[in-house]
């Protein structure tokens, strides 16, 4: 072979080692790109865009929903009254002070109060001393304009002991004072003429004498 021959075999073979060099370069770079793929699909993603521009932000599963607001329990008027029942017989002396309506029923009562009202009455009550007789919640009724009279209805007697509304005693023994509330449940809803009905039993007092029976009523509104 001719040294022209030898030189041009030389210049080939190092042509063809430069190409290979330039394909491996070529493979490296895409890895490199693979890689930076991956870690952009490890990222945390963003909110999801709402059509108008806005984002929605992840809920929280652990957040309680909203409650309807529970309606309050009453009363829904409160009249301050000025009335007094005073039994001469016996010396007992009642007075109205004041005369609340509207008291919600209790959770459930849908019957009840769609017919009738609660209507809490404050009283004070002084007992006589002439005689042994006491006073007692089956001795008062309201009249509404109704065919009955009202009768007392202890339903939300523990309502009003919550709101620091004492109940009237079950018996208030003679000479003893008190002052306190009763619950009637009325009818018509919404009545514009109240009445307190007190009436007194026929007693039986010391000696054999009987004082009869006898019904005192004061309006109230």
């Amino acid at each position: 072979m001719s040294i022209a021959r030898q030189v041009l075999a030389a210049f080939a073979a190092a042509a063809l080692v430069a190409l290979s060099g330039c394909t491996g370069s070529a493979g490296a770079e895409g890895g490199g790109a693979t890689s930076t793929s991956d870690l952009s699909s490890t990222s945390p993603t963003s909110p999801t865009s709402q059509p108008g521009g806005s984002s929605s932000a992840p809920t929280d599963p652990g957040t309680p929903s909203a409650t309807t607001p529970t309606a309050p329990a009453g009363p829904t008027a409160t009249v301050a009254v000025r009335a007094s029942i005073t039994d001469p017989a016996l010396g007992h002396v009642i007075t109205v002070r004041q005369v609340q309506r509207g008291w919600a029923w209790p959770q459930g009562d849908t019957v009840a109060a769609g017919l009738f009202e609660l209507v809490a009455v404050q009283m004070t009550w002084q007992a006589g001393t002439a005689y042994t007789a006491s006073l007692s919640p089956d001795m008062f009724t309201l009249g509404s304009g109704a065919r009955l009279p009202n009768l007392v209805d202890p339903v939300i007697d523990a309502t009003l002991v919550a709101e620091s509304m004492p109940i009237l005693p079950a018996t208030l023994p003679y000479g003893k004072s008190a002052t306190g509330w009763l619950v009637f449940k009325i009818e018509p809803i919404g009545a514009k003429a109240l009445s307190l009905i007190y009436t007194r039993p026929t007693t039986v007092v010391s000696g054999g004498e009987t004082i009869p029976a006898k019904t005192f009523t004061v309006p109230l509104t």
